[in-house]
Order: C-alpha cells, then sequence, then structure tokens
C-alpha cells in the first residue's frame, strides 16, 4: 500500500510542546470571516467545537465513577519487537520523545518495558504465539476488565489496568472477585476513592498495515494507541487530523508525516488532569485543554 505523505500535516514535537497548531485550514478563515463580520462564522465554530468533543470522546473512556486511566510519572517505558534493531531503537525513541513532550512523564534510562510494541507477518498468528508464550499479558490486575480493541483490525492494542486507593496501595480482591476497598475519609461526590492506572500496554501491529511508512509515523501511531482508549472503528469515522488513521490510509491517499497538533493537544490534556477527578470532569478538562492548545496556534 503506496501512501502520500503530505509534509503541511507534519509539525515538529518542539514547535508543538510551545504552542500545539491549529489541525485544519478553516480555522483561518473562520477568523478572517469573524473580521468581515461574515454571519457563517458561527456555523464554522459551532462545527469545530464539536468536531474537537467527538475527538475527545472518541479517544476516551470515561467512567461516571471513576477517572481515567493514566501512566504514573516515570512509569512509560516503550519496547519495541519486530523490526529490524534500528527501527526497534528508532522507534521506542521516538516514542520516549513524544511522552516526554506531551506531559506523560516517561522513564529515564534503562527501564521495565511497560509499553510493548510488537511486529509480525500475521497479526492473528502473532496474537495466538504471544498468548501462549506470556499469559501473563492477558491476566486482568486487581479486578480490572480487559478491553482489547481492534481484535478484527491489522492492529490490535490493549491495556493491563491496576487500581490504586489514595494511599497510593493497589485494592485487595476478595475470592470473589470483587474489589474490596477501605475509605479512611468521608467519601465525595466529585473525587474518587480510588483510581485506575496503565501497567502495561500491549499493541500488535501487522507487518503489512505499516508499508510505506517510516519510524516517525509508525512511532507516533504506536504511542496514540499506547496512551488512549483507541477503538479503531470509531476513529476511522473522525472528521480530525489524526496519526491513528495512517494505518487505514487508502492507497494513494495524504497521510500525516507524524503526530498531529490534534494528537497531541489531547495527549497533552488528557495527561494534566487531576487525576483524581471522575470521568464527566477529566473530560471537560480535556476538551477544554485541547481548545486552549489548539487556539494558541491560531
Amino acid at each position: 500500500m503506496r501512501r502520500i505523505r503530505t509534509a503541511q500535516i507534519a509539525v515538529p514535537i518542539a514547535l508543538l510542546a510551545s504552542a500545539a497548531t491549529a489541525g485544519a485550514d478553516d480555522t483561518a478563515s473562520d477568523d478572517a470571516a469573524a473580521e468581515a463580520g461574515d454571519p457563517i462564522v458561527v456555523s464554522g465554530i459551532a462545527q469545530q467545537e464539536e468536531r474537537l468533543e467527538d475527538f475527545a470522546t472518541q479517544l476516551s473512556e470515561a467512567d461516571p465513577t471513576s477517572p481515567i486511566a493514566l501512566y504514573e510519572p516515570g512509569q512509560y517505558c516503550p519496547g519495541v519487537v519486530g523490526l529490524s534493531p534500528v527501527w526497534n531503537q528508532e522507534i521506542a525513541r521516538r516514542m520516549r520523545e513524544v511522552a516526554q513532550a506531551t506531559g506523560i512523564k516517561p522513564a529515564q534510562g534503562a527501564c521495565r518495558t511497560s509499553a510493548l510494541v510488537l511486529f509480525g507477518n500475521n497479526r492473528r498468528e502473532l496474537l495466538r504465539q504471544f498468548q501462549a508464550m506470556h499469559p501473563e499479558y492477558f491476566t486482568e490486575l486487581t479486578g480490572e476488565r480487559i478491553d482489547f480493541q481492534g481484535r478484527e483490525a491489522p492492529v490490535m492494542a490493549w491495556k493491563l489496568l491496576a487500581r490504586l486507593d489514595r494511599d497510593g496501595k493497589p485494592i485487595q480482591v476478595n475470592g470473589d472477585g470483587i474489589q474490596v476497598v477501605e475509605v479512611n475519609s468521608g467519601m465525595s461526590r466529585t473525587a474518587a476513592a480510588t483510581r485506575p492506572i496503565i501497567a502495561m500496554s500491549v499493541v500488535l501491529i501487522d507487518r503489512s498495515a505499516i508499508r510505506g511508512l517510516n519510524t516517525r509515523q509508525i512511532a507516533d501511531y504506536a504511542l496514540m494507541r499506547s496512551v488512549t482508549d483507541t477503538d479503531p472503528a470509531r476513529v476511522k469515522a473522525s472528521v480530525a487530523p489524526t496519526i491513528l488513521k495512517v494505518v487505514d490510509a487508502p492507497e494513494g491517499s495524504e497521510t500525516p508525516l507524524s503526530l498531529t497538533s490534534w494528537d497531541f493537544a489531547y495527549v497533552k490534556s488528557r495527561y494534566a488532569v487531576n487525576r483524581w477527578s471522575l470521568g464527566p470532569s477529566q473530560m471537560a478538562s480535556i476538551r477544554a485543554g485541547m481548545k486552549h492548545n489548539l487556539q494558541a496556534g491560531e
């Protein structure tokens, strides 16, 4: 599958870190229309708001009774297997670089892999072999359900979640598989007594899905799958510019060269939320953060 790369969509990490730029030309057009008093701009702004909200929703699993799952500071450590040693190392290096720029706060120096990316010639066979050799990557931690995203897609991803109490300790699970939480202080309606953390993420990629892509595109795609709650089917319907569409891009279509400003704004906003707030409150913060970051580059 040959894809046309478009440099206009690619944004350097250093530039994104200072101010995430707008992801679509219609924003600039809206500004010009506003200065001319064009009433159509109202519709344009509303559409932009709707696109932003849809994109944030497509990348998030927000529970009204629980915070969103995040990596703990210093715990994100990418490891790549299945390509050449040079490509494996470069993809992992780039993933760590983007994680640092977006506020994930990755591990420094030598570390134990917590974001595993595996490549194989047949994704389904790779899954079968991996599960047979490493069943621990398919075992629930502290009773947290595993959500396998993209079971029928060329790329499949999932996360092993653990749940911590207010003291930072893993919660206990009784013999019936029920989570047991002891709360010393009064319960709050706006803050959680426990929260999920990402202990491990796994991304399985069929090599055919990355044909024609470079290491930067692959790394940025893998990072997004490892830190977001992305269902490939939902992202396909998105009109937002995102690196997450790169593996499904039709032959001859334009694809981003790297993480887009929308991708950057989402991850940065996700990792800036109050970690103890409940899902709806965190989603509101993510949407506000994305809007601020995208407007900052206009």
